[in-house]
C-alpha cells in the first residue's frame, strides 16, 4: 500500500518531469515490519537523487520492483534510474553525510535515507550491480516482513 501512496504522491512531480515510473510490485499485500512513513521518506529522497541523475537525459524512466524472499521473511525495494551511474570508487562513501557526487550540494539525502532505513524500517539500503549491465542504477531497500 506503502508503494500505490508513494506513486499517487509522486505523479504529479514525475508528470511536469516528463519521467515515467514502470511498477513491478507482486499480488499479495506485505506488511513491513518497521514505519511505513519512514519508509516513503526514504522513497522520496531515492526519487530526488534520480531525478537530479536523470537530467536532461533522452531516457526518462523509474523502475520501482519488489522482490520477495525466498524464505518469506524479507523483501527488498529496488528503485531504479537510468542516469549516469554510481561509480564504483564511490559507492562505499555516497551514504556518508556530506559525501555528493554533485558539485555545491549537501550530500545529505542518501545518508538520511540510510538512517531512516536503518533505524526506523529495520533494514539495510546499498546499491545494487543487478541490473547495470541491462543499464539501470539501482538502490536496494532489504527489510523484514511484518509476522502478521
Amino acid at each position: 500500500a506503502e508503494l500505490e501512496n508513494f506513486n499517487r504522491m509522486a505523479e504529479p512531480v514525475l508528470t511536469v518531469s516528463k519521467i515515467t515510473i514502470e511498477n513491478d510490485f507482486p499480488d499479495e499485500l506485505l506488511l513491513i515490519n518497521g514505519r511505513r512513513d519512514y519508509l516513503l521518506q526514504t522513497l522520496f529522497i531515492l526519487l530526488r537523487n534520480s531525478m537530479q541523475a536523470i537530467g536532461v537525459s533522452e531516457d526518462r524512466q523509474l523502475r520501482l520492483k519488489i522482490n520477495k524472499a525466498p524464505d518469506d521473511r524479507k523483501v527488498s525495494i529496488l528503485f531504479m534510474d537510468r542516469g549516469h551511474g554510481i561509480p564504483s570508487s564511490v559507492e562505499d562513501s555516497i551514504f556518508e553525510l556530506g559525501f555528493s557526487t554533485r558539485r555545491g550540494a549537501r550530500g545529505l539525502g542518501l545518508s538520511i535515507a540510510k538512517t531512516l532505513v536503518k533505524n526506523f524500517v529495520g533494514g539495510e539500503i546499498k546499491v545494487s550491480r543487478e541490473y547495470e549491465p541491462e543499464g539501470w542504477t539501482a538502490m536496494q531497500i532489504t527489510f523484514n516482513l511484518s509476522p502478521d
